[in-house]
């Protein structure tokens, strides 16, 4: 148990920091490391055999798209104001509790993602579908204030979610006395809908990013969301002209060393993007001034202009 948990902590570690297509994998290696060890060690081997064809891939970020899709398939602008959670649900694929999973977008690039079973057993698709829905929402609701806040600017929010019970029942005040339970549930995202401050839109299956982390994919429908999620595999460092290599104390590299240790610097680089830019940006103006466009720094993920 000591080896599966070692294993799943560090593939943890990996999947929170830059690796988002590897979330559903983990929480199945977590899910079964009480149940049964030698199923987690054997899934976590499956992972890092993944990880090894696909040793540099990553986040990449960049200016806001400023479009509405490459299929014209999102209802709102992708520019920097713009904050989108897509949620997904699979129903009970193992059991009793169902597969949740979300992605939050800032600006069109990916922030924030999570994969793991619900807290609790439902009892259809729709009710599952709105556990994540409410989920990725109060995390969209969470960051909203931070970016208003850096960007002196109302943003706009929007949740996307393929199940189109569960939007109605965000949307329709009334209903049978069978999903009353249900709306209860949808209450808060009703009165954000009602006021006009928050978006609930429909998305096509092929277009959820977050359906990546609910269930096992074909390997074309997997290229496809990674495309989509921003991931991208970073170029090799021998390949960049007139750039010589160097490890954290400075020294040169050989070519085999420096791709390890320039896939380690960009890991760190884009794990503490957000938190550091952040941190360095409010703590150089006093509270309550506004922030300048000229102050946002531009390598920031989320204050590109």
């Amino acid at each position: 148990m000591k080896e599966a948990q070692g294993l799943a902590g560090e593939l943890l570690w990996l999947s929170n920091r830059t690796r988002a297509d590897i979330a559903f994998a983990v929480a199945r290696v977590s899910h079964a490391i009480s149940r049964n060890p030698d199923i987690a060690i054997q899934r976590a081997h499956q992972v890092i055999r993944y990880l090894r064809r696909f040793p540099r891939l990553g986040l990449k970020y960049g200016r806001p798209p400023c479009d509405y899709g490459g299929h014209m398939e999102y209802q709102f602008k992708r520019d920097i104001h713009l904050i989108e959670a897509i949620s997904d649900a699979s129903f009970a694929p193992d059991g009793a509790r169902s597969q949740g999973a979300f992605h939050l977008y800032c600006g069109g690039a990916l922030v924030a993602w999570g994969s793991s079973k619900q807290a609790f057993a439902t009892a259809s698709t729709c009710e599952c579908e709105l556990i994540s829905l409410l989920e990725a929402f109060q995390l969209a609701r969470s960051i909203r204030p931070l970016v208003e806040e850096m960007f002196n600017a109302k943003a706009v929010c929007v949740n996307y979610t393929d199940n189109s019970a569960a939007r109605k029942v965000c949307l329709l005040p009334g209903g049978a006395w069978r999903t009353r339970h249900l709306r209860l549930r949808a209450a808060v995202i009703r009165d954000l809908l009602d006021s006009g401050a928050w978006h609930l839109q429909h998305l096509p299956c092929e277009r959820l990013t977050a359906d990546q982390g609910t269930k096992i994919l074909g390997t074309q429908k997997h290229l496809e969301l990674l495309g989509l999620m921003g991931m991208e595999s970073a170029p090799e460092p021998e390949k960049v002209a007139g750039v010589e290599q160097k490890g954290l104390d400075g020294v040169p590299l050989e070519s085999g060393q420096a791709c390890t240790a320039a896939a380690v610097q960009a890991n760190r680089v884009a794990a503490v993007a957000k938190v550091v830019a952040v941190t360095q940006l409010l703590s150089s103006i006093p509270v309550g001034e506004a922030v300048a466009p000229d102050r946002v720094p531009r390598g920031c993920l989320l204050y590109t202009s």
